[in-house]
């Protein structure tokens, strides 16, 4: 077995023991014992039918692509791997397993969670609340005008390194509460009612 970037190739050899031409079936599948997800038992990733002559010898490769071990991560919206020790079956069917291993395979990194409590530079980097509150600070930014703080001074770096709540709390920025419910609607995938352009 070779894993990759793109997925895991697991070779096999199969023998055909008869005395007639045939085909010969070879099944993946992947377990993942240890997932958060509610995922069934064993799932079916890659499979071939396989000629085989009068006692023929074949080595079959089976890709499993790394996007079918995705789920799709709501917060995040996106599809992202779980890291994780996955059990990797191959066979005639479910029922008939021949080669049993297993491989560790790194996860992608969820994004986190958002809240009121997040900072500004944490809103940014997310791929769902960053342009939601993009859109809010330009909306900032056209209201405070000349008092905006230029992007990488001081007094940039301190709002964005602060949280949402605590901004909403400044009396100079135009940015309410609502707007902060708003937006985490947004990353929720909820209706949105308060914020403006979002």
């Amino acid at each position: 077995m070779t894993q990759g970037d793109a997925g895991l190739d697991v070779t096999v050899s199969i023998t055909n023991t008869g005395p007639r031409a045939g085909h010969e079936v070879v099944q993946a599948y992947t377990r993942a014992p240890g997932s958060q997800m509610r995922r069934p038992v064993r799932e079916l990733r890659a499979f071939a039918a396989v000629p085989l002559a009068p006692a023929e010898t074949r080595d079959v490769t089976l890709h499993i692509a790394r996007a079918d071990l995705a789920h799709f991560d709501i917060g995040a919206d996106a599809w992202l791997v779980e890291g994780l020790d996955y059990g990797i079956e191959v066979g005639a069917s479910s029922r008939d397993i021949r080669v049993t291993t297993s491989v560790t395979i790194d996860g992608d990194r969820p994004a986190d969670a958002l809240s009121a409590d997040s900072t500004i530079g944490e809103w940014r980097a997310h791929p769902v609340g960053g342009p939601a509150v993009e859109r809010l600070l330009d909306r900032v930014r056209k209201a405070m005008g000349d008092a905006y703080p230029q992007e990488g001074s001081p007094r940039y770096r301190m709002i964005t390194g602060m949280r949402l709540s605590q901004l909403a709390k400044l009396p100079i920025v135009p940015l309410g509460f609502d707007d902060i419910e708003a937006l985490l609607a947004v990353v929720r995938h909820e209706p949105v009612r308060s914020l403006r352009d979002a």
